[in-house]
């Protein structure tokens, strides 16, 4: 199945509404700049007050990938030890990979949480993986945060071998709306059609429904892939995805 060539369908008394049934993938032309739009908001949602920056040493590890892994692992290590060294109740963050221009991982970290002295920081990152340079900073406002995800991603967060992309910890995002994603599998009502929106458009016109959208007089190749919702009659609020 390729991207949007499918769709999403759910119909209640008196209407209906479809959307696209998408990859996420980060590569994908159509859905990269949702998923990209999706993480800077989710950057948003935590309220970070500190950026971190973690760098490792080309010497250490056999690969970019295992650096990353090892850079991840380390952080994690960080965090409990601050938790206990520091008297810190609570860090909550989401973290993000880069890739240098040398193809090295950087971990982007932005955190919610009480301070957190550099020359500390850096000693346990020398002690953990060899690595002392490190950067935090002070993240002023929601704004800025945006600002540093976007930045540091590009078109999107770096992959490293098996490691994710960007995680946060369970309790992160303060806006639960952040998180929320689109249906996928069919739930709550919805079903898939293996047809794409613009042949569900042709069919609900043909039954003189009451459709939001209207076919085109000029009907470009893939036309259809532009939508990212039909519908007919009046839907509820909610029965649209988030």
């Amino acid at each position: 199945m390729l991207c949007r060539e499918f769709s999403l369908v759910k119909h209640g008394e008196g209407w209906g509404i479809a959307i696209p049934l998408v990859c996420r993938a980060w590569n994908c032309d159509y859905c990269a700049p949702g998923r990209r739009r999706q993480l800077i908001d989710l950057a948003k949602a935590g309220a970070p007050n500190r950026l971190v920056t973690l760098t490792v040493s080309p010497k250490v590890g056999v690969s970019p990938a295992d650096r990353a892994a090892r850079l991840a692992r380390a952080w994690r290590i960080t965090v409990a030890r601050a938790k206990r060294q520091l008297k810190l109740p609570s860090i909550d963050y989401l973290a993000v990979f880069e890739a240098t221009k040398r193809g090295e991982p950087h971990l982007h970290i932005l955190c919610r949480c009480g301070y957190i002295p550099q020359k500390w920081l850096s000693t346990q990152l020398a002690d953990i993986l060899g690595s002392p340079i490190v950067d935090i900073r002070q993240v002023k406002s929601i704004r800025q945060a945006a600002v540093y995800v976007a930045k540091y991603i590009g078109k999107a967060p770096n992959r490293f071998g098996t490691c994710k992309r960007y995680w946060h910890t369970r309790n992160w995002s303060i806006d639960d709306q952040a998180e929320r994603e689109e249906p996928s599998d069919g739930s709550n009502g919805w079903k898939v059609d293996e047809r794409n929106l613009g042949d569900i458009l042709h069919e609900w016109q043909k039954a003189r429904l009451d459709v939001s959208h209207r076919l085109p007089h000029w009907m470009p190749h893939d036309w259809w892939k532009s939508l990212d919702q039909i519908a007919y009659g009046q839907p509820p609020p909610r029965a649209a995805p988030s």
